[in-house]
């Protein structure tokens, strides 16, 4: 599927991947993907989301992360990840 999605995104540079983009926020989708990533090694370590997957434990936490892990790729990586930025810059300043 990789190759084939790469062939297509070649292609045709303005090409939007809306079924895949989709099919990677369901929720259903969001949990599986939750599920193995949380039990891994690695879990304790923060990724680059600055988000350790192990410190997320309680059923509320998790449902509470994956929605906003949603709306993240909805909007854009980029804006939310400036805005966090920012947040921690004025936290640092004693403004936040």
């Amino acid at each position: 599927m990789q190759t084939k999605l790469h062939q297509w995104a070649v292609s045709d540079a303005g090409r939007r991947f809306d079924d895949l983009f989709n099919l990677v926020c369901h929720p259903d989708f969001l949990a599986v993907a939750w599920g193995r990533v949380s039990g891994t090694k690695g879990a304790r370590t923060p990724g680059v989301d600055r988000v350790a997957p192990w410190f997320i434990s309680e059923p509320a936490e998790v449902a509470a992360f994956l929605g906003l892990l949603k709306a993240v790729k909805r909007i854009g990586y980029a804006r939310v990840q400036r805005h966090v930025d920012f947040v921690h810059r004025l936290d640092q300043q004693g403004r936040g």
